[in-house]
């Protein structure tokens, strides 16, 4: 709520006058004011005085939200550039409210935010050991008595040296670019690792450190 200039010169010398916030409204309710301000706000002022000499509000600060041409343009500049980038970036690269800057973003420039897809890199020995991982697995699968030991494993990575994380990265553009990362099997990493049969389930598993085969 706006106060005006002559209610807040009157909070300042009614509360040097009664020193309490609740008696300050009680004497406004007296004189039939209308939005009288909380007991919070008339503090407020009084406090602001008392520190500053001054009723008026302190600049505010933040960035401005008037969107013009030259902002506009600004913002094409920097999507140029980089386009995997944040809205917060962007906004202060512009000098512009973060809000401001997503609406134009969207609803101006046209511009989407898409996924990165992540791949599994793959060098020539994993080809060959799929496919001998595939030849030791269908007599198993062709044995009659397979029943409960066909196990189905799944397993989740996690990063621990700066890699990319695509749910958290973004890439503006006004069409799809289909981007694709190649990610390392050999970075820092923990993993966690679960089987499961139509008997039993197994783990899950925690691999913070070197395996068997002394990789990572």
């Amino acid at each position: 709520m706006s106060i005006d200039l002559h209610i807040r010169i009157e909070i300042v010398l009614m509360m040097a006058r009664l020193e309490s916030p609740s008696s300050v409204r009680r004497h406004f309710h007296r004189e039939n004011m209308s939005d009288i301000p909380s007991e919070k706000t008339i503090k407020a002022i009084y406090d602001k005085f008392i520190e500053t000499g001054s009723v008026h509000d302190r600049e505010r600060s933040g960035r401005p939200s008037l969107m013009t041409t030259e902002k506009l343009d600004e913002i094409e500049e920097v999507l140029s550039d980089k386009a995997m980038v944040s809205v917060r970036r962007v906004s202060q690269e512009v000098n512009l409210s973060k809000s401001t800057v997503h609406l134009a973003m969207r609803n101006v420039l046209g511009y989407k935010p898409y996924k990165m897809h992540l791949t599994q890199q793959l060098d020539d020995e994993d080809k060959d050991v799929r496919v001998v991982m595939a030849e030791a697995l269908l007599p198993i699968l062709d044995h009659e008595n397979n029943d409960g030991l066909i196990f189905f494993s799944d397993e989740a990575t996690f990063h621990i040296s700066g890699m990319v994380h695509k749910h958290n990265c973004r890439i503006w553009a006004r069409d799809n670019p289909h981007v694709t990362m190649e990610v390392s099997m050999n970075s820092p990493k923990v993993t966690v690792w679960c089987a499961m049969s139509s008997k039993m389930i197994i783990g899950a598993y925690f691999f913070d450190e070197s395996t068997v085969d002394e990789h990572n």
